[in-house]
């Protein structure tokens, strides 16, 4: 599929979506997208009875809106479709909606990042490559109802390998116009709906905008795209406890070589008799350890190029995570 060249210079919109449930990740992670994801503008898009909470402990350059703004043409129907299968998982669906309809509002020639408001930037992160290609976090998940969904929607296959889900996603808003208008004109309804009616709600988790828009992506524009092969790390309280802690020097040797990392606040802490606890525990102790080698009298802390390749040296010699993304 031909698109058109940019007519002006590209914005670059980063959008969340948030709730208070996230609020403690979100106060140390919105800070962290600003020093370390560049955009000309950013939201976080809230439920409408957490606005002040919000604008309370969010920084400034962040425009804290209300979700009611975009779910006028799905929400009740979403709510609806939910209630007899799963209604506990109204919110996980709308909040996926909400940042696609959210994105297709910007000119046609801007970029939007999605970016996952459990999720922070350690480093600082371009989704644009040298030559122009959008540039994509890969994981190995692989939720076959996630690829049913998208051939029921878009009629084919798995386009890669490698998943999409990576809790960010960069995006031209062209290629969801065209994603949008495919869509529409395959069933012949509004494009929310379609996805919508399409959803198996028996399932737990029966679609992903990610794993969805990805495969679109890689189907009509693959030549436009290319990968990121650096790491990043999904269950950051296994290692570090919380975004509360990123700052101890600890936790910035145990991160040393991810891009960034994300607390969700579903998963629990490993249990002391899990083979993840005994992984990251043996991090932890070998970090302290090495800590203590590290200041002084000895070389001081931090000693930045020793504890990067520390870190790179844990995630070699380990077992396999299956959080840890590496794409191919």
């Amino acid at each position: 599929m031909q698109v058109n060249p940019p007519t002006k210079e590209p914005k670059v919109h980063l959008i969340s979506v948030c709730e208070r449930g996230n609020l403690d990740t979100w106060k140390v992670g919105s800070r962290y997208i600003l020093k370390n994801v560049k955009a000309d503008t950013y939201r976080v898009i809230v439920p409408e009875k957490q606005l002040q909470l919000f604008q309370e402990n969010t920084p400034t350059s962040f425009s804290v809106e209300n979700e009611n703004l975009y779910t006028l043409e799905f929400g009740a129907k979403l709510k609806k479709a939910t209630e007899r299968d799963n209604p506990q998982r109204y919110g996980w669906y709308l909040q996926q909606l909400i940042k696609l309809t959210a994105a297709a509002q910007f000119d046609v020639d801007d970029l939007v990042i999605i970016w996952d408001a459990d999720t922070i930037p350690l480093r600082p992160i371009n989704f644009v490559s040298n030559s122009g290609k959008l540039s994509y976090y890969r994981s190995k998940e692989h939720h076959k109802p996630y690829f049913s969904m998208i051939e029921r929607l878009l009629g084919y296959p798995r386009q890669t390998k490698a998943s999409f889900i990576a809790q960010c996603f960069p995006l031209r808003v062209s290629w969801l116009h065209h994603f949008i208008a495919e869509v529409e004109a395959k069933h012949e309804k509004p494009w929310q709906q379609a996805i919508i009616d399409l959803i198996d709600f028996t399932e737990p988790s029966g679609f992903s905008e990610y794993e969805t828009l990805g495969a679109f992506i890689a189907h009509n524009f693959n030549s436009e795209i290319t990968f990121i092969r650096r790491k990043w790390l999904r269950f950051g309280q296994e290692l570090v406890n919380s975004a509360s802690d990123l700052e101890r020097p600890a936790s910035r040797l145990l991160l040393g070589g991810y891009d960034h990392v994300t607390f969700e606040r579903w998963v629990a802490p490993p249990s002391s008799s899990s083979p993840l606890h005994s992984i990251y525990a043996r991090r932890r102790s070998i970090a302290r350890s090495l800590l203590l080698y590290l200041t002084p009298p000895h070389f001081g802390w931090p000693h930045v190029p020793v504890a990067h390749r520390f870190s790179e040296h844990l995630e070699d010699s380990s077992l396999e995570n299956p959080a840890t993304v590496e794409s191919p």
